[in-house]
């Protein structure tokens, strides 16, 4: 029988998704795992770099399930050093998971513009909190990190992207790009893995509404000329059908991909699992 991605998200997290939390926030403590990102969410990623444990985009999108982990989110989380938002919409930021660990040394890396009320809802320490302009750069432990201007449509607000500069390798995080037209991005050189976040518009059912822009959306990925691509931002369980990217518009996008780049490598990561970030020659 036939299920619709929202069923197929919504049983899928229904059955899984602690045991999903379990294994990320298990393996990533284990010190031998370097160079690792485990995908803890559709848009929210763990890392793993030398000494550094960190995150992006971190959040629990469904209440139950955050209500479940609750008692345990600091024990859990309690590697991290650091946690980068990109924006403020709440399949990003999550002020009740922020307002959880708000004790602990974590430091919040948020763009300047951000709703203050979010972040006041959060309750973390000023002292804990870094606003990030566009351009910034800084460095924790061994990651560089430069921000940059992402359009996100006629937000209010402001969206950055991170480029990740580590030892073995660098990381770009466009985040959710929805003007495929702007093109006064920094130059990016040598990017080993990009994470590109799925979006084709309005109508994800219907081809006639969605290709235009999804041959869009791989033309602008592959302009940052990375070896390797994650395809991700599906099954964003908080979507309703007409708006939920899956992995079948992700198998198109691919296809167009690998048109533009044959040299480079394209994977869908799945949920709870951990990746190498940086492949050998």
């Amino acid at each position: 029988m036939n299920i619709s991605p929202v069923e197929f998200a919504t049983a899928d997290y229904d059955q899984n998704f602690i045991k999903y939390w379990d294994k990320v926030f298990t393996e990533y403590r284990e010190k031998q795992e370097y160079d690792c990102l485990w995908l803890a969410g559709p848009s929210s990623y763990v890392f793993s770099i030398g000494d550094e444990r960190f995150a992006v985009d971190l959040q629990i999108r469904r209440k139950k399930d955050l209500d479940a982990l609750l008692p345990r989110l600091v024990s859990d989380l309690s590697d991290l050093s650091f946690v980068l938002i990109t924006h403020q919409h709440d399949d990003h930021m999550c002020p009740p998971l922020m307002r959880a660990l708000k004790d602990t040394d974590i430091k919040w890396y948020i763009p300047r513009g951000t709703n203050p009320e979010l972040i006041e809802k959060s309750e973390i320490k000023k002292e804990n909190t870094v606003l990030v302009d566009p351009g910034d750069v800084f460095t924790v432990g061994n990651v560089t990190v430069r921000a940059f201007l992402v359009p996100h449509g006629r937000a209010e607000f402001v969206e950055v992207g991170y480029e990740l500069t580590t030892p073995n390798g660098k990381i770009l995080m466009p985040a959710d790009i929805r003007d495929y037209d702007y093109d006064e991005y920094p130059d990016f050189e040598d990017i080993d893995l990009c994470l590109s976040h799925l979006w084709a518009g309005n109508d994800a059912i219907d081809p006639e509404n969605y290709m235009p822009l999804l041959e869009k959306f791989a033309k602008r990925s592959a302009s940052f000329n990375a070896k390797r691509y994650f395809l991700c931002h599906l099954y964003e369980i908080g979507r309703k059908e007409k708006f939920m990217w899956h992995n079948d518009h992700a198998a198109i996008a691919i296809e167009m991909l690998k048109v533009l780049l044959p040299d480079s490598l394209f994977e869908i990561p799945r949920l709870g699992e951990r990746y190498e970030l940086f492949l050998g020659e």
